[in-house]
């Protein structure tokens, strides 16, 4: 239980994230996400069959009218390189300063708290920067899913807080982090600023282990007071967790300057684009024929979201990337229900604006933790880092009056405004801590449902949240799997497992979890949809029942904590890309109808899963080992392997060009059979860079290093 544990440091500025956005298809369906592969017959129709065709479409502005915008196919950053990190005042480094800009300052410790109290951060630790893989290859964003928001991982090695001759410590990542609470509804953007995906807020999270922990200063109050947590029993290491909100697009003083409505604002900025693709294109050819002694900078253009943070003791047994505790949410989507609203003060308002209504939104997921002292809860922290929707760009918290905490039909704590509105919810990174009214025995404290009501100004209190009493977690977001194989493809089914808790700790006996399969879409699969991507597998000792469309039902045994678990397998059964919710259902309690469709607003309140069922390519691998043995030249091996394996994503993404070029390619040979190592998939430099390599695609590789080196060569495999 991190967030309720002392010291924590918290910090703030911003993280940059710089997507290849050509495989989006938000407009245009360029690409087979199931298969990995460009979607073809939509390409012909655009008149597109080569790869020079396809380069120069793919940066050509066009108008949609089911948008009403002006756009290229290739999007707001072609030439994105999936890299991400936290800003600092030298990072990200700006290819083209006229036209591009960052965010002022970087990402530093602002304050830290002990059980005394919470202090503003002063000396060395005021300009402590928070940074993720220093002094390497920047982290790697990549969703599971390439067209949906909701399934983003940041893939990072190392985390950093400071330096090793100031203050601070830095570590390893125990595992990749993955989006959290996908809040759509996070800012009502009320001056219309926020384009895209502006008004999303997730939760990220990671922790380090203490074995591979350096403490740079141990002497001062934060670095103390880290040295003595570390010293704790039961402590594993120190876990952060951030949110990133209030995302800006077209960073640049030429975009700024562009006016008019916020649909004519992001088509003239999407149509800017285009003109800088093409700029960059024709001095790309220049450059090429020895027309430009220096190659071209590049038209990156990076987005930034605001960022708030802490960093705490990390506990043994606590889940890695997925917040614990109770939680709290605006309603059962999965099951079907319309989410409760709740509506804002009106009376705030943006400069000289007057006052607008603002619409009812269901309140984002909060998570609560409770400290318990002599048998008794007194005191609990609540993780409003997605809560609370923001008004507009660089707004206040929306206002929704005092916010009492209820314990079955009692009130145990109330919040008032200025405990959760924006300075405070600003400096703690959402953390609002609440001492009780008075102690809460534990039976009493796990007898009954938490529940938030909003007592706003002009309103009669709302119940704004309620306890999802049995909850279902699970630390791996993206589970990827191979085809089944036999002989030399076996390879084991990947698994994942989820904890499952009823209102905080062990469920009791017969409780069981339900794992549903939906489409990348979110729409149930099966009848009258499409059969479903992977068969799920239970240990038969669990009792696993099939609830049809790919979904089971099993039961859940204890773990070795505070909870109970299960752990499923995964087996493919064609390419796709299914969403897997979770569902924790009470002893004895019938299955319930599980909604058809759950909508995109609604993804903050579903726990689940995402399966990448990656394309079934054994036999391509078989085909060319036989290949192979008619003794082809090494011009004629190389030419295939990158047409078998590399074509696609050379085509899509810009930052992989150096592949073009078959002479750089060979040369290449060594670092690409150690970047693709299934062993390194979890490491920043694996590549590609959506990390959608199939097993048959690693042993045609592994083939080809073989036939080239004159020698069998076997490399493991991993999933």
């Amino acid at each position: 239980m991190s967030a309720i544990a002392r010291p924590r440091l918290y910090f703030r500025g911003h993280t940059w994230w710089d997507p290849s956005t050509f495989n989006n298809n938000d407009n245009f369906p360029t690409y087979d996400a199931a298969n990995v592969r460009l979607n073809m017959p939509y390409l012909y129709t655009q008149g597109v069959y080569a790869p020079e065709q396809f380069r120069r479409w793919a940066i050509t502005s066009s108008y949609d009218a089911t948008q009403d915008e002006h756009l290229p196919p290739a999007e707001w950053n072609y030439y994105g390189s999936m890299a991400s990190g936290f800003v600092s005042p030298t990072a990200p480094a700006i290819e083209d300063p006229a036209w591009f800009d960052r965010p002022a300052g970087g990402t530093t410790v602002t304050g830290w708290s002990d059980e005394a109290g919470t202090y503003p951060a002063e000396g060395p630790w005021a300009a402590a920067q928070v940074t993720l893989n220093p002094d390497r290859m920047p982290t790697k964003m990549c969703d599971v899913n390439p067209a949906a928001f909701w399934s983003t991982q940041l893939f990072a090695d190392r985390l950093q807080v400071g330096s090793p001759d100031a203050v601070g410590f830095g570590g390893a990542l125990a595992r990749r982090m993955c989006s959290r609470f996908p809040n759509l509804q996070n800012n009502y953007d009320a001056t219309g600023e926020l384009l895209i995906a502006g008004s999303m807020n997730v939760i990220w999270q990671g922790c380090l282990d203490r074995r591979d922990l350096a403490l740079f200063d141990d002497q001062s109050g934060p670095g103390r007071a880290l040295a003595d947590a570390l010293d704790r029993p039961g402590v594993a290491g120190l876990m952060i967790r951030f949110s990133t909100f209030e995302t800006l697009y077209f960073n640049g003083a030429p975009f700024r300057a562009l006016t008019g409505s916020k649909a004519e604002r992001l088509s003239a900025r999407m149509g800017l684009m285009a003109e800088l693709y093409a700029d960059y294109a024709a001095q790309r050819e220049a450059w090429s024929r020895g027309e430009r002694t220096t190659a071209p900078a590049r038209p990156v253009n990076r987005a930034y979201s605001r960022t708030v943070g802490w960093i705490a003791p990390w506990h043994e047994g606590a889940l890695c990337s997925e917040p614990e505790g109770r939680l709290l949410f605006a309603g059962a989507t999965l099951l079907g229900e319309t989410p409760r609203t709740v509506t804002p003060s009106q009376a705030q308002t943006h400069g000289d604006q007057a006052g607008q209504p603002y619409a009812p939104l269901p309140l984002g997921p909060t998570p609560i933790e409770a400290e318990i002292r002599g048998g008794a809860v007194t005191r609990v922290v609540l993780d409003t880092a997605v809560t609370l929707p923001k008004l507009w760009l660089g707004g206040p918290v929306a206002r929704y009056g005092r916010l009492a905490l209820r314990l079955g039909t009692q009130t145990i704590a109330c919040i008032e405004p200025a405990a959760y509105a924006d300075a405070a919810w600003a400096e703690t990174g959402g953390l609002v801590d609440v001492a009780l009214d008075a102690p809460v025995p534990l039976d009493a404290w796990y007898g009954a449902d938490l529940g938030l009501v909003a007592h706003a100004e002009t309103d009669a209190p709302v119940e704004a949240l309620v306890e999802q009493a049995f909850t279902a977690r699970c630390d791996l977001r993206g589970v990827y799997v191979d085809e089944p194989g036999t002989g030399a493809f076996a390879r084991p089914d990947p698994t994942f497992t989820v904890r499952v808790q009823h209102r905080g700790r062990r469920p009791p006996p017969g409780t069981r979890l339900v794992v549903a399969q939906y489409d990348a879409a979110f729409t149930r699969v099966g009848p009258p949809g499409q059969s479903p991507m992977v068969e799920l597998l239970a240990d038969p000792a669990r009792h696993p029942e099939a609830i049809g469309a790919g979904g089971l039902a099993c039961t859940v045994t204890p773990g070795a904590g505070d909870w109970a678990e299960a752990t499923l397998a995964v087996r493919a059964l064609r390419p796709g890309i299914p969403n897997l919710p979770l569902l924790a259902l009470p002893p004895a309690a019938a299955l319930p109808t599980l909604a058809r469709t759950i909508g995109a607003t609604a993804i903050v309140d579903v726990p689940f899963v995402v399966a990448r069922a990656l394309p079934f390519h054994d036999q391509r691998a078989d085909d060319f080992a036989q290949w192979l043995t008619g003794h082809p030249d090494a011009d004629e091996v190389n030419a295939r392997v990158y047409h078998e394996v590399f074509a696609v994503w050379a085509w899509l993404f810009p930052v992989m060009d150096f592949l073009r070029d078959p002479l750089a390619f060979q040369s290449w040979r060594g670092p690409i059979m150690e970047v693709t190592d299934p062993a390194r998939f979890t490491e920043t430099a694996y590549m590609p860079v959506n990390r959608c390599l199939s097993a048959g695609q690693r042993r045609i590789l592994e083939l080809w290093d073989a036939y080239l080196n004159g020698r069998s060569r076997h490399h493991g495999r991993l999933r």
